[in-house]
């Protein structure tokens, strides 16, 4: 029997096998290249899919820990597009004429080494959240593009040289038995995971001797010890301790999902409500008692946002003139613009990802409809043949007289060039719409395709999403996603619904909308976006 002395930073006993593992980062060894411009584009595409990976990662924290523990991940979204952070990575690139993976990995331990000098352990911490966001890029950098997967890890210890944010979900999501690490810090985000996912965990354990990979041993978590090998009569009292501590969670648990059920509804300081199927039936008959409940609610000091997929321009000017909806986030996401008209924040399509998008999709019989800069643009002689790209429920009629007319929309965007906020499409045969998800889906970075209509596809850049721009107006405004009210109908309101602290899908809505949220409404024609909004949020 063996015993390896740690710092214990979350409780409990566990049993298990060794697996050893050395690192938790890819290598990223230096190689020289000339093309610096194609090595930068490189970076950025990667950078795209760690920050849409990232998003998949609050995504499923929030399902499983809540949104306070979710917002680790948004925290290192924000890192991952922090200018200084980039801008080192492109110079390194430019100037020294390396690839992009080991100018990541230099930039890292750079700002690693910059945290870590920090006296304060929070501000330390953040040396490990830089680690798993650079790792993310090197693996996206990689010829794979895709990080590996949680493998089953029932009775196994993982012991590392040190864990980031991201290595813990997949820990709980593998069912691992506990965590050891060589290093690490009691307040570092992966910690803070450790304890909310309840999975034992010591660090600052020092380096294993390999000879113990494969070999039965006990962590406890109250005292910091690992036993290696552990005999009889140590598992039978780790066993009893273990018990009382089983009982005295239950019973807490108990206690506080009672305190939970009785609390009083959330206050809510943030309303996002969809359009089409929520505010507005076939497309141009909009809910005067939904418009009333939204102004109640700013008047009680309740921000309202509209979250669309409709480009700005063709938002009705009845519902772009209510008193108080003050931030429109439109084109699934791609944009927030104010009631003053200023944008705040854009997300267009990358570049390549539309120029291929488009070259597949004119082997189709597609109705192609660009949104540019708050405006629809369509191709003039598509407008008579609406019916044939069945459009229908009165969206014909917001088409013609929202958009702006080009004789050949693909000649047009070949010329001009112009950022892409969403390609809005419509397909004569369903068949085909199936047939282009799959291809487009398969571009790197995989851009994000929603529909909301049987016939459309919507697709908009990597990390868009109508949840994703909801998340930044939240943070913006600074208020707490538990706070967040989202109302919606469709598939492409998901995103915003698994994010909001109330979520409440439209009786008109699909099941698999509604087995998303937590309350279901009635339906947009009988006025069910006003009785939620009365319900749940006025007071």
């Amino acid at each position: 029997m063996k015993i390896i002395k740690g710092t214990s930073v979350s409780k409990g006993i566990a049993f298990g096998y060794l697996d050893i593992r050395s690192t938790l980062a890819p290598d990223a060894q230096k190689t020289n290249i000339q093309d610096t411009d194609r090595e930068v584009k490189r970076f950025f595409k990667a950078s795209a899919d760690a920050f849409n990976h990232l998003q998949t990662l609050y995504e499923k924290t929030l399902s499983t820990a809540g949104e306070d523990h979710a917002q680790i991940f948004s925290i290192q979204q924000m890192m991952l597009q922090d200018g200084s952070y980039v801008n080192s990575i492109v110079k390194i690139i430019t100037e020294e004429k390396v690839c992009a993976e080991y100018a990541v990995k230099r930039v890292a331990a750079t700002f690693q080494e910059k945290f870590l000098d920090m006296e304060d352990e929070m501000i330390r911490s953040k040396s490990y959240d830089i680690k798993d966001i650079s790792s993310h890029i090197i693996y996206f950098l990689g010829n794979d593009k895709k990080l590996p997967k949680a493998k089953d890890a029932t009775d196994t210890i993982i012991v590392s040289d040190s864990f980031v944010p991201s290595s813990i979900v997949d820990l709980n999501l593998s069912s691992a038995s506990a965590a050891i690490a060589a290093s690490g810090l009691k307040k570092s985000h992966f910690a803070i995971l450790a304890r909310k996912f309840e999975i034992p965990t010591i660090i600052n354990a020092g380096v294993f001797d390999r000879s113990l990979d494969g070999k039965f041993a006990a962590v406890n978590g109250f005292t910091g010890e690992i036993i290696v090998e552990p005999d009889d009569k140590t598992i039978a009292v780790l066993k009893k301790r273990q018990s009382r501590y089983d009982t005295i969670k239950g019973i807490m648990h108990k206690i506080f999902k009672n305190s939970s059920e009785t609390d009083k509804k959330p206050q809510i300081k943030l309303i996002a409500v969809d359009l089409d199927g929520t505010i507005i039936s076939n497309a141009t008959e909009f809910s005067n008692k939904t418009i009333e409940a939204l102004n109640t609610a700013a008047e009680q000091g309740i921000i309202v946002a509209v979250c669309t997929g409709r480009v700005y321009g063709e938002i009705p000017e009845a519902i772009r003139n209510i008193e108080g909806v003050r931030y429109f986030i439109t084109s699934n996401g791609s944009s927030i613009i104010t009631n003053t008209g200023n944008i705040i924040y854009s997300n267009t399509i990358e570049k390549n990802i539309a120029s291929d998008s488009l070259d597949i999709l004119s082997e189709y019989d597609v109705m192609i409809d660009l949104y540019i800069n708050g405006n629809g643009y369509m191709q003039s002689s598509d407008i008579e043949k609406l019916e044939h790209y069945n459009v229908t429920d009165g969206f014909d009629k917001v088409l013609k007289v929202s958009r702006i007319m080009k004789d050949d929309i693909m000649r047009f965007y070949r010329e001009e060039s112009p950022a892409l906020e969403k390609i809005n499409l419509f397909f004569a045969d369903k068949r085909e719409r199936k047939e282009a998800i799959y291809r487009i889906g398969r571009l790197e970075p995989s851009p994000k395709i929603v529909y909301s209509m049987e016939h459309n596809l919507e697709i908009t850049s990597s990390t868009c999403s109508k949840g994703q721009g909801l998340n930044f107006l939240s943070n913006l405004l600074e208020v707490h996603m538990s706070e967040v009210m989202a109302i919606g109908d469709s598939n492409n309101d998901v995103s915003m619904l698994k994010l909001a602290g109330l979520s409440v899908a439209m009786g008109n809505s699909p099941k698999y909308v509604k087995d998303t949220v937590d309350y279901v409404t009635d339906t947009c024609e009988n006025d069910g976006a006003a009785k939620a909004i009365k319900k749940y949020a006025l007071r």
